[in-house]
């Protein structure tokens, strides 16, 4: 049995390099994943495993794929291609947006997670402004003694 899984894994690379290479999105998408997960990673995520273990010496490879999928117009690769920039992996470091980039054409191209993501970070943006203006307020209050007593030392912190 063990030789019979191992054969449909090395027929299943096989057949997602010749897809990927003739061009495919969902082939180029699929053999990124098998690099950016490394080998088993089709068979654990059909098995319900969906966080498989990360493989770092194929991480130029998925990039490479990831890119060809995205540039073909496929939205997970999109996605894809948004993370790999978010976790610094390819040419661009500190590339949160480019990562943006590709989130939002993703988004845009109905990818659920790319949606629920740039959601999330709106969201994110917007708390870090109210924040800022809740503080700023309770600065000014403690200032003039508005609703409390009056206190430069924490009007000034």
């Amino acid at each position: 049995m063990e030789n019979e899984i191992e054969t449909n894994e090395k027929k299943a690379f096989q057949w997602y390099l010749k897809s990927a290479k003739g061009g495919n999105i969902h082939g180029q998408f699929n053999f990124g994943a098998h690099y950016f997960y490394g080998p088993g990673y089709l068979k654990s995520a059909e098995g319900g495993y969906h966080k498989v273990q990360f493989a770092l010496e194929y991480e130029t490879k998925a990039f490479q794929w990831y890119l060809k999928s995205a540039e073909g117009g496929y939205n997970k690769g999109q996605y894809n291609l948004g993370r790999c920039y978010q976790l610094e992996i390819g040419p661009i470091k500190e590339s949160i947006s480019v990562a943006l980039h590709w989130y939002l054409i993703s988004a845009e191209g109905g990818n659920s997670y790319a949606q629920t993501l740039l959601r999330n970070y709106h969201d994110s943006l917007k708390t870090t402004e109210n924040e800022e203006k809740t503080v700023n307020k309770l600065d000014y209050c403690y200032l003039l003694g508005i609703g409390t007593i009056k206190d430069d030392e924490k009007a000034f912190q």
